[in-house]
């Protein structure tokens, strides 16, 4: 077929004219360096720093121009893993810095005021373009609150979801209407790692000691249904504080899933939930 072989030759030398062409005018420039990744590169390598947290987008970008062997773990708002288009490899129990772009959009921005709840304020920031570099040094940073055994968190009550619950000026969570029942703290959606775990609830009932004010449950919180671990009673108090407290297990098949801690109160009765505090034993 003489004349196919004739187009496949002119197909051929018109893509090599076309290619020369783009060369000789367009010059590509394979050491493109962005002056921001310069910025983000100084702060990170004079201070020995490697692994860190950054938004998708912002994790591909930076590793991909950077000139240091960068780890940037790839996570959202709330500080849960992002993993697309990812590797296990990049997610650690600890970082060194993290990245977050003034411009970024909801859920992909990373949030500070999540960050500085569980590690504090860093120990410097560095603007580079639109971008903060939160520096707390090697090992340093966290995005869970329960890692080690041994780490523990005390959540107030007005920081936990409630369903019948008004927040007070101490940040608890309080029932007053004596026709309600419900749920009146639950979460906090913990992402915790296999292990043994104490836990505590603060609260107060106005209900006799010998009556129930409510119950308590511990659920893990699967993607199509709550698996209750462990569940008791809330007695009355007679109008004082009380402390319930117990232990619980997290198997391995649920490692890493969420977890919260419910309370529900009873009719006929005002009830208060003041903290809720979760310790990693082993």
């Amino acid at each position: 077929y003489p004349g196919l072989f004739l187009s496949a030759i002119f197909t051929i030398m018109l893509s090599i004219s076309a290619f020369r062409l783009f060369s000789e005018n367009e010059r590509i420039d394979l050491n493109f360096y962005p002056e921001q990744i310069s910025c983000i590169d100084n702060v990170i390598g004079q201070r020995g720093l490697r692994n860190g947290i950054a938004q998708y987008w912002d994790a591909k970008y930076i590793q991909a121009f950077s000139k240091l062997k960068m780890n940037l773990a790839q996570h959202i708002e709330n500080l849960e893993e992002h993993r697309w288009i990812t590797s296990r490899k990049f997610y650690k129990k600890n970082y060194d810095f993290a990245i977050i772009s003034e411009n970024a959009n909801p859920p992909y921005k990373i949030s500070y005021r999540k960050l500085v709840e569980i590690n504090g304020e860093p120990e410097s920031t560095i603007s580079c373009g639109d971008k903060q570099v939160l520096i707390y040094g090697q090992a340093k940073l966290r995005v869970r609150r329960i890692v080690n055994p041994g780490d523990s968190y005390q959540w107030k009550a007005c920081k936990l979801p409630t369903i019948i619950g008004s927040h007070t000026i101490d940040c608890q969570s309080e029932k007053t209407d004596l026709a309600q029942a419900g749920y009146l703290t639950f979460g906090p959606y913990e992402t915790l790692p296999s292990g043994e775990y104490f836990f505590e609830i603060e609260y107060m009932s106005s209900k006799n000691i010998s009556d129930t004010a409510g119950v308590w449950d511990i659920v893990i919180a699967l993607p199509t249904q709550a698996k209750i671990v462990a569940k008791g009673d809330l007695p009355g108090t007679d109008n004082k504080i009380n402390k319930i407290s117990g232990l619980f297990t997290l198997e391995q098949k649920h490692d890493m899933d969420r977890v919260e801690i419910r309370t529900f109160a009873y009719k006929d009765g005002v009830m208060r939930v003041d903290y809720l505090k979760i310790k990693r034993l082993e």
